[in-house]
């Protein structure tokens, strides 16, 4: 959906995303390996890493495959939030992968050609089931 629209409307990126190397980042790299059916660590024993099982595997690739299919740009290797809601607000994106602050952001004049009434929320592309993280705590 995201190639269509992002084709047929010449909008530049079909999908931006936190893809930075900080915790936003990794939160959403655990996004996709989650909806992908994988873990970074065993459900039932905190201490067993499982990120290298083939559903942990399969969601890193379909992130990394928004970018090598055209999807999202190169760029959101380095993007953090203020880059995604920004490319997202001036209408720049089909979709964006970010947090709940950006709804407040929505339609305030001036700022973006986007309106509430035109954001919804889904999963993320090609998931197995339906994952969410939330931020405020620190990753190492």
């Amino acid at each position: 959906m995201a190639q269509k629209v992002k084709r047929d409307s010449g909008t530049r990126d079909g999908l931006v995303f936190q893809g930075g190397d900080y915790a936003s980042g990794v939160l959403v790299g655990l996004g996709y390996i989650w909806s992908a059916g994988g873990y970074a660590v065993a459900p039932d024993d905190p201490q067993k890493v499982v990120i290298d099982s083939p559903e942990s595997i399969r969601g890193l690739q379909i992130e990394r495959s928004m970018v090598t299919d055209g999807i999202a740009s190169i760029g959101v290797a380095d993007f953090e939030e203020t880059e995604t809601h920004a490319a997202f607000l001036r209408g720049e994106s089909v979709f964006a992968r970010n947090w709940p602050y950006m709804y407040g952001l929505i339609g305030v004049k001036g700022e973006s050609p986007i309106e509430p009434g035109q954001v919804g929320v889904s999963t993320l592309p090609n998931g197995a089931r339906a994952s969410a993280a939330s931020g405020g705590g620190t990753c190492s």
